[in-house]
């Protein structure tokens, strides 16, 4: 698979830039031909963001799903997961894993296992691309959650990271 040409589509998918036919191709037919065994595909051990910066261990993870998905929705439009079961499959273990933070560990809503991989999923919860629950108020209470410093935000986080995800550099 190749990864980097990925990361470079989502990045387009998420600043709304619109997609190639060649683009669209390679979400809607080499991605799936390729990357069918999901999940129990091994995912890069690291990855060179386009944005600059590196990720590793269960970050990476959460970047292909929600790239996936952000890739998808552009290129498929916003009944991908119907109409696809691969990105059904996907779209539905991010779902799960949002949904899991909050019902199962009482985590905050919209947040995800940890600070970095709520910051990754945060684009895919602006562009409203998972249809069970209302992605925009979720992310918007991510974003709160951030400005005040709140929950696993307290802290030092991974600042051009969380740059790319609030769309300021």
């Amino acid at each position: 698979m190749d990864f980097a040409r990925l990361w470079l589509i989502g990045e387009r998918a998420r600043k709304r830039i619109r997609l190639t036919p060649e683009e669209r191709k390679f979400v809607g037919e080499i991605v799936p031909a390729e990357l069918s065994p999901l999940p129990s595909l091994p995912y890069p051990a690291k990855v060179r963001h386009p944005a600059g910066f590196s990720l590793s261990g269960a970050p990476v993870r959460t970047l292909t799903r929600s790239t996936l998905v952000l890739c998808a929705f552009r290129a498929l439009g916003p009944k991908y997961d119907a109409e696809s079961g691969f990105y059904h499959r996907i779209a539905a273990d991010l779902a799960l894993g949002i949904m899991r933070a909050n019902f199962h560990q009482g985590e905050p809503k919209g947040t995800f296992c940890c600070a970095q991989c709520t910051l990754i999923i945060l684009p895919v919860l602006e562009a409203g691309a998972l249809r069970w629950f209302d992605g925009r108020a979720l992310a918007d209470d991510v974003r709160r959650l951030v400005e005040k410093k709140q929950w696993r935000f307290s802290g030092t986080t991974n600042r051009p990271l969380q740059n790319w995800a609030l769309g300021q550099g």
